[in-house]
């Protein structure tokens, strides 16, 4: 019995630990380049860097119309709307990218667009190959971009006084070449499927708009807060702020981007099984609330002497930061079980009610900061807030959804 199960962990360990590695050396290199930009590269650059993160990120959502998570629900389907899927990608990204340039937002139209699809593309990729259990792939559809900036970025911007857009739009071109060679090669094998409800692009659409305005919400409580800075006229402090967040969130995020790979795919395959866990086990859940974010300030305060020694967090924000990243990873758990196994019509409605949330934070920002005068402080405030309320949305539908898969579990 002991050897089959060491046999067992040692056969998950080489078959997870390739895309795990994968996803680190993507993840933190993308993490260390944000980290050299906040610290060497000059202010004006510091602010076009991030703000065309916090444009672009949000608008791939946009673009890549949920269809990475319909691709992972009923990934025997995808031919059925492939094509028509990169038309209606191609053009939002270009008129979304038109539509912010003449309104003045974002001066560059053209770069805008090709980070916007190329990013689009790079989760359509992720989803496809995380589909049928070749993470590996996957984690270098989603990450091998970011680990090929750093490496670009140096020389690009350091070296020949280049912008930092150009690192990104090539590091994110080399990838996608080589992952589409890699699908349009690859045998795909049949995989479990929970649902069966898309037919065609039509269909498609019908379950992956929920999803999209999910992740749009989602990319809006991840990438908003610089977006609420910038609204309010408070793009001086975006280089701070960044690199607060990169101190008392990122750290905690990367393991929770980590998490959520495999979560989602375990619960497809197991549905019944991993229902009955989380029900048994959800009041341990509330423990990431209390010890993520203690782990996540506490850290931010050790490396933050090290990482940006001339930086300075006020204690309210490292803390509120902290806390926001804690909660996100309580919410994962959430979403990874809603997302596998809700069905249409609860999508719908719960992504509803989350991109309800996403369009209030303005509003609830203002409020805030009308009160404080401080519009860090606001900014801050304002997304807990956000992650509290996907929180206490999110928790109702995971426990109908878990019940009602766990009554297919037989009894242990």
């Amino acid at each position: 019995m002991t050897a089959a199960i060491a046999e067992n962990w040692l056969r998950v360990f080489r078959r997870y630990l390739p895309s795990a590695l994968t996803f680190l050396a993507g993840t933190g290199s993308f993490l260390v380049a944000d980290v050299i930009i906040g610290r060497f590269a000059a202010t004006n650059d510091v602010k076009d860097w991030v703000l065309l993160k916090s444009i672009m990120l949000p608008l791939a959502t946009v673009a890549l119309l949920g269809i990475d998570q319909v691709v992972v629900r009923e990934p025997s389907k995808l031919q059925l709307y492939i094509r028509p899927t990169i038309a209606l990608s191609l053009f939002i990204s270009a008129m979304s990218s038109f539509l912010l340039w003449i309104s003045g937002f974002y001066a560059h139209p053209t770069i805008l667009f090709f980070a916007v699809f190329g990013v689009a593309s790079s989760y359509f990729f992720f989803g496809v190959f995380r589909s049928t259990l070749n993470f590996n792939m996957a984690q270098f559809a989603r990450d091998g971009w970011k680990a090929l900036f750093l490496v670009i970025l140096i020389p690009i911007y350091f070296a020949f006084n280049m912008p930092i857009h150009v690192a990104f739009l090539v590091a994110i071109t080399i990838v996608l070449v080589v992952v589409t060679w890699k699908y349009a090669t690859s045998v795909r094998s049949d995989m479990n499927e929970v649902h069966n409800e898309v037919n065609g692009f039509k269909s498609a659409l019908g379950v992956s708009w929920p999803f999209c305005l999910g992740a749009l919400s989602l990319s809006i409580a991840s990438y908003g807060e610089l977006l609420l800075l910038n609204g309010f006229g408070g793009d001086a402090f975006l280089p701070e702020y960044f690199r607060s967040t990169l101190l008392y969130s990122m750290p905690i995020i990367t393991f929770n981007t980590l998490f959520v790979t495999y979560l989602g795919s375990a619960i497809r395959e197991r549905p019944e099984k991993y229902s009955k866990l989380m029900l048994k086990y959800k009041n341990v859940s509330y423990w990431i609330i209390a010890i993520f974010p203690v782990a996540s300030l506490l850290f931010g305060l050790l490396i933050s002497p090290i990482v940006f020694k001339d930086h300075s967090t006020p204690i309210e924000i490292a803390i509120l930061l902290s806390l926001t990243a804690g909660i996100r990873v309580h919410y994962s758990i959430i979403s990874s079980f809603v997302g596998v196994l809700a069905v249409k019509t609860e999508m719908q409605k719960i992504s509803l009610l989350y991109f309800a949330i996403a369009i209030s934070t303005p509003i609830f920002c203002f409020i805030v900061y009308q009160s404080t005068q401080q519009l860090m402080l606001a900014v801050a405030i304002t997304g807990v807030y956000h992650w509290v309320a996907r929180n206490s949305i999110g928790w109702r539908l995971l426990q109908r959804v878990c019940n009602r898969n766990a009554r297919q579990c037989p009894a242990d």
